[in-house]
């Protein structure tokens, strides 16, 4: 025991005595004596194996001993931390437990376990760990609670869990740190967590609070609170930040990212010549830069944009000379040519450019769209004149696509616009080829009106018949039985007209004039086909309900029924009524009188036939409307019964008789 005491050249002979000691007396009454002196030798020399082996081989342990073990396997696994032997770490870590006498040593293995698993990428286990940890009453004073934060923060990072982890790195910027570069990085990835979040006003507060420590990644702060900003819709506030990072940090790795990311925001807000100066930065000063070849399109896209075509054309085709064989380029390039010759209206250079670019990727649909939209455009910006070849040009490449129908209506809708209703109708006609479609309705209707108001009633009879026929609409159901009713009628389809002004009249919401129209076509049509019985009721209707040129029409035709059926007495009084009406019409007046004149004939009354007659040949005074006419040759007619010689029929033979 003297020689322990004594030995101060690191114990390594005491150590070996002890050790013979214990081989020669294994039994020994002071074997536990020894076996301390050996844990406070290993204890002292760092050697925590020994100490441990030591430790384990006494059998009852005093409080002193179990603190002893407790901090030996603490140590002992700090020491494989700090080698990389995670693993064994983490096994004495879990022996610190054994005998748990000190709450701060537990603890704060607990925390180094925790990392360990961290560093192990065992994350679940980690974040199980750092809970564990932080929930012990002697985290508090151990000086890790924040640091476990911070950890956990980057754990549930690997997890890519956004929330947890900007949850946990919150609360280690609210804890009491010392460390500003720590807390800068831990600000960030609030900064960070919150921006992939889309919360980004969050995002900027702490990015904010990055730029105010100036104790680190104040670049990167900038740069990701200027994308913030854009997102927020203030480009003032996103290029300010950016121009920030120009100014004052020169040697920022987001230099050339910030150089391009201001000049796509002064194209977005037209502040095209800023843009251009910041793209040409980036050529002049970084001409190996991946960025260089998106910089030329962005120029060209610039002059596109300022409507100076022929330089964007320009640019787009050298940018494809020289990087077309990379496909994302070219893509890119070749829309912009897209882009160019729609605004030209120059679709049919689309197709070429499909051809001459394999990269391109045009399909069909895309190319017939490229047709049809400046078309479109055209029309809706109410340019009809420019509408038409467009819509032409595009029916013509694609007679059956997609958008056919809605161009021949509109070529229709461009046509009457500019009056010309010949080419209106036919588009409209065209339109209409084929099953019902949502144009159908409008376009046989404007056809139907076109060739109505052009008197060409006939064509406009089956348009009208195929709006009657898929409307839903009630009033437009009536206006084309209003218009096949006229049509009919004009074109002497008696029939059929009648058939219409019946379901015109039965419509119980007409006004008045198109009622009177609605009896009158019904009574003539009627008429016409001399069904008197079903005419008459529509003439009295019209007598009754009007004083206009039609009720007197309608007397005369009353009486002219009643002189057809030689009806002669009420032939006769219907005339002497008609000749009474006021106001009167000097046609029918006239007429009246010359259908009295037949009468007057077909009762043998020439006489007074002669009469009635030179009443109308002295006093009408229109020459050229067919009454005199029709008078003259009424009294030729008379004349000639006049003149004709009597035939005396002799009653009986007289006979003689001779004798």
């Amino acid at each position: 025991m003297l020689s322990y005491k004594l030995d101060i050249n690191p114990f390594n002979d005491a150590v070996e005595a002890f050790e013979s000691f214990l081989t020669e007396f294994p039994d020994s009454k002071r074997r536990d004596e020894v076996n301390q002196y050996l844990v406070n030798v290993y204890s002292s020399t760092n050697n925590y194996a020994k100490a441990l082996e030591s430790l384990d081989k006494l059998p009852n342990k005093d409080s002193r001993l179990k603190t002893v073990y407790q901090l030996v396997a603490f140590n002992y696994g700090v020491d494989y931390f700090q080698k990389g032997d995670l693993k064994s770490a983490l096994t004495m870590f879990e022996r610190v437990n054994q005998y748990p006498v000190d709450a701060a040593i537990s603890a704060k293995a607990r925390f180094w376990a925790s990392d360990a698993h961290f560093r192990l990428d065992d994350m679940d286990k980690a974040i199980k760990g750092y809970r564990e940890f932080i929930s012990m009453p002697a985290a508090q004073s151990s000086g890790l609670k924040a640091d476990a934060y911070y950890n956990m923060g980057y754990a549930y990072l690997k997890k890519n869990d956004i929330t947890q982890s900007t949850d946990a790195f919150r609360i280690y910027c609210q804890s009491s740190v010392k460390d500003k570069r720590k807390l800068s990085d831990a600000y960030m990835r609030v900064g960070d967590g919150y921006f992939a979040t889309k919360q980004d006003e969050l995002a900027v507060k702490s990015y904010q609070e990055v730029v105010r420590l100036a104790s680190g990644y104040e670049d990167q702060a900038l740069f990701y609170m200027a994308r913030a900003y854009g997102y927020m819709g203030n480009d003032d506030l996103k290029a300010a930040r950016l121009l920030d990072i120009l100014s004052n940090h020169k040697d920022s790795k987001y230099t050339l990212k910030s150089l391009y990311d201001v000049a796509l925001t002064y194209k977005s807000k037209e502040q095209f010549d800023k843009a251009e100066m910041y793209l040409r930065r980036i050529m002049d000063e970084y001409p190996n830069s991946d960025l260089v070849v998106d910089c030329r399109i962005e120029r060209a896209d610039i002059h596109f944009k300022k409507h100076d075509f022929r330089q964007s054309e320009l640019e787009y085709k050298q940018i494809l000379t020289e990087h077309g064989e990379d496909r994302t380029v070219c893509e890119k390039s070749v829309r912009g040519l897209m882009d160019i010759y729609a605004a030209l209206r120059q679709p049919e250079k689309v197709s070429d450019i499909a051809t001459q670019y394999s990269c391109a990727n045009i399909s069909i649909e895309e190319q017939e769209g490229l047709y049809y939209s400046p078309a479109v455009e055209a029309y809706k910006d109410s340019l009809f004149a420019e509408s038409i070849p467009l819509f032409k040009k595009y029916l013509d490449k694609f007679p059956a696509g997609r958008f056919s129908v809605d161009a021949k209506f509109f070529l229709g809708n461009s046509y009457f616009s500019l009056n010309d209703k010949e080419n209106a109708v036919k588009a409209y006609a065209e339109c209409l080829e084929g099953p019902n479609n949502s144009y159908t309705e409008y376009a046989a209707s404007r056809a139907a009106q076109i060739y109505y108001n052009s008197e060409r009633y006939v064509e406009a009879i089956p348009f009208y018949e195929r709006v009657e026929s898929i409307s839903s609409k009630p009033s437009t159901v009536f206006s084309a039985r209003l218009g096949l009713m006229r049509s009919y009628f004009i074109t002497e389809i008696w029939s059929k007209a009648y058939d219409k002004a019946t379901l015109v009249l039965e419509n119980t919401g007409i006004n008045n004039t198109i009622r009177l129209e609605g009896e009158y076509v019904a009574g003539v049509s009627s008429y016409e086909v001399k069904n008197y019985d079903l005419a008459l009721p529509h003439f009295d209707w019209l007598v009754k309900n009007t004083t206009t040129a039609t009720a007197a029409e309608a007397k005369y035709l009353i009486a002219e029924i009643h002189y057809a059926k030689q009806d002669y007495v009420n032939s006769d009084k219907t005339i002497r009524e008609l000749l009474k009406m006021k106001p009167s019409y000097n046609y029918w007046t006239a007429k009246a009188l010359i259908l009295q004149s037949r009468v007057q004939m077909a009762t043998d009354d020439l006489f007074q036939a002669e009469r009635t007659l030179n009443s109308v040949i002295n006093h009408y005074k229109t020459k050229d409307d067919g009454i005199l006419n029709e008078a003259n040759l009424l009294m030729q007619e008379i004349q000639q019964l006049k003149n004709q010689p009597k035939i005396v029929t002799p009653e009986g033979e007289t006979i003689i008789e001779m004798n």
